[in-house]
């Protein structure tokens, strides 16, 4: 997996401060997970701040959910009214799971995007250091 920050941004530091080894990938990690908070963060924001909600359903998606409707009819048809409510207290909480399932596919597939595209910057640039600023 690329990490978030590049071994050149690094090294510099590391040596500045006597750092090798371990402490260097002690402070990649810790970079890592901060990173991924604050991606996590923005991609919460952007899912329920925008429209992204909103996903067009794919033909397959759409049969499938179709024939999950027709079953669950057929379901509901042949149960007692006690056993109708168990049915649709269950749906209720499946759906609510389907849409947490949702939620965390977008975060990661943000910070997936990422990370994907700050490595075909990196490696398609290749800026070097005259557009650091340090």
């Amino acid at each position: 997996m690329n990490t978030m920050i590049s071994t050149t941004k690094i090294a510099p530091i590391a040596n500045k401060h006597y750092v090798s080894g371990q402490d260097i990938a002690f402070g990649v990690d810790c970079y890592e997970k901060g990173m991924i908070e604050i991606l996590r963060g923005v991609a919460l924001a952007e899912l329920h701040q925008s429209n992204v909600g909103v996903v067009h359903m794919s033909k397959h998606a759409k049969n499938m959910a179709m024939k999950c409707e027709t079953e669950f009819k057929s379901l509901q048809a042949n149960l007692s009214e006690n056993k109708k409510q168990m049915l649709s207290d269950y749906d209720e909480q499946f759906h609510d799971l389907l849409a947490a399932e949702t939620t965390d596919h977008f975060v990661e597939g943000f910070i997936r995007g990422y990370r994907y595209l700050k490595s075909q910057i990196e490696s398609g640039l290749n800026l070097g250091e005259e557009y650091d600023n340090e």
